[in-house]
This record gives structure tokens, sequence and C-alpha cells, in this order.
């Protein structure tokens, strides 16, 4: 009877052990997916900055470009003038 109840004992030893590691398992696989989270908004974020300096790029040609015709329209008929 005794062997029986060691034998119970470090069974459920064992399933304690067991159940310690899957716990510590499953911390990780949290700790793990915060970090992905947390990478992939700063990614988000990243990106989101791109396209905004890629908008104030685009705004920042477009006014250079009027720009420029505006000086060339006003160069012609300068010249047309003369």
């Amino acid at each position: 009877m005794d062997s029986t109840l060691d034998l119970v004992g470090s069974t459920l030893g064992l399933v304690d052990s067991t159940l310690g590691l899957v716990d510590s398992t499953l911390g990780l696989v949290d700790s793990t997916l915060g970090s992905v989270n947390s990478t992939l908004r700063l990614m988000d974020s990243t990106l989101d900055l791109v396209g905004s300096t890629l908008g104030l790029v685009g705004s920042t040609l477009d006014l250079v470009g009027s720009s420029t015709l505006g000086v060339v329209g006003i160069l012609t008929e300068v010249s047309c003038v003369f």
C-alpha cells in the first residue's frame, strides 16, 4: 500500500512539474506575442510617417512645379513684349 501511495505521490509531483512547465511556456508565448504586437505597431507608425513624408514631398513638388510654370509664363510674356 505504501508503494502505491508513493507512486501516486510521484505521479502527482510529475503532473505538478508538467503544469508548471506548461505555465512557463504559455508565459513565454504571451511575452513573445506582446513583443510581436509592439513591433507591428512600430512598423505601422513608421509606415504612416513614411506616407506622410511622401505626401509632403509630393505637395512640395506640386508647389515647385506651379511656381516654375508661373515664372516661365511671366518670362514668356515679358520676352514677347520685347
